[in-house]
């Protein structure tokens, strides 16, 4: 590889992402407070769900929230397309009968994660994930068993979309969604990074660095996916 031809492909990258970051701003711009608003409501009833009895808890609130995250994609094509954050249009899309099965597709990261925390602590590691049992475990800890879901969140975070917006089956969603991002790896590649950042702040702002750059990522995804899809 050339020293021109990586150049182009930096600035290629670089283009491509100042467009998803200008594009995504603007939408968020468009109604912060009910993104917000979404984002904490989520947040609170994945909360909600982890008082069941553990494992089943979290396994439970994984799956619940993955639907619940799925169910931002049409909310945020309403806003993009129609200027306003609705609910009522929810049921004009097709798939959601797939979306619980589309759902353990979308928990893979968590499953990753609970491997991860096996290797780096262990049994205190599966505690933590599992049962919420903290231990002498450190925020730095917590925050890379955090960071850790970010690059398998990105490569399936376009498969919902593909389900609820392009209509396709739940296998073609997973392949396209998948082949979507892999197809940009660069510009994906700094999306990982700074969505692993920003979960690994979590432990050390109580959860403040997901909930206040949560929905401004969120519009950015929407935006990279409307750009690839009719590229």
């Amino acid at each position: 590889m050339t020293t021109t031809t990586l150049s182009h492909q930096t600035n290629s990258t670089i283009s491509l992402l100042s467009q998803w970051f200008a594009q995504g701003s603007k939408l968020f711009l468009k109604s912060p407070l009910k993104l917000f608003a979404s984002l904490i409501a989520i947040i609170i009833v994945t909360g909600l769900l982890q008082i069941l009895p553990a494992p089943i808890g979290i396994f439970v609130s994984k799956w619940i929230g993955a639907i619940l995250g799925a169910a931002l994609w049409p909310l945020l094509n309403a806003l993009d397309k129609e200027d306003h954050f609705s609910f009522k249009g929810l049921a004009n899309y097709t798939g959601w009968q797939y979306l619980p099965l589309l759902a353990f597709v979308l928990i893979v990261p968590f499953v990753f994660q609970i491997g991860v925390a096996t290797i780096m602590l262990g049994e205190q590691g599966l505690a933590l994930i599992l049962y919420g049992q903290i231990g002498d475990a450190t925020a730095f800890e917590v925050g890379l068993l955090f960071a850790s879901a970010a690059p398998l969140s990105i490569l399936l975070m376009f498969v919902p979309a593909c389900l609820l917006l392009g209509g396709e089956s739940v296998t073609k969603s997973v392949t396209k969604g998948v082949s979507m991002v892999l197809k940009t790896w660069q510009a994906m590649l700094a999306l990982t990074v700074l969505n692993a950042l920003v979960l690994f702040l979590a432990p050390f702002t109580l959860v403040l660095s997901v909930v206040l750059m949560g929905p401004l990522l969120i519009c950015v995804n929407y935006s990279a996916y409307q750009s690839l899809r009719h590229s």
